[in-house]
């Protein structure tokens, strides 16, 4: 506690590359700005951060404009939710599960199909560690 009764709070400086755009892949998004995340979320300096756009990962608690802490990692184990970039062209946020001979990205959200691909189709970028949401 600090002298005026409040917390103190370390923050980490990470690049914010901004919303994932359809049709963008990102590789081709630059460094905005940079966001300070609170240490408490315990992330790596490594880390970027991303703004979500849309509504298909509210299933997943994950809601329209909330930032994004991903650790960067080309794999992913079942079970994550990862941005992966499909044929160069498109980034998406999902759900990751990949079985002998398949990637299987989805929101869990019962009215989008998950999307299933060859994986040399998929480039992971990085898998969600934490995220944030500012009112």
């Amino acid at each position: 506690m600090n002298e005026q009764g409040g917390f103190e709070t370390d923050f980490l400086s990470l690049p914010y590359y901004g919303e994932i755009s359809t049709g963008k892949c990102l590789d081709k998004h630059k460094e905005i700005s940079r966001i300070n995340i609170p240490c408490y979320l315990n992330v790596s300096k490594k880390c970027f951060v991303l703004k979500m756009p849309g509504t298909t990962m509210q299933s997943s608690g994950i809601f329209h404009s909330d930032l994004l802490i991903i650790q960067p990692s080309s794999t992913a184990t079942n079970g994550n939710i990862v941005v992966a970039t499909i044929d160069n062209i498109e980034t998406v946020i999902k759900h990751f599960e990949q079985t002998n001979d398949l990637i299987i990205l989805s929101s869990k959200n019962a009215d989008v199909k998950p999307m299933i691909f060859d994986p040399s189709r998929i480039k992971i970028s990085g898998f969600l560690v934490s995220q944030m949401r500012i009112y």
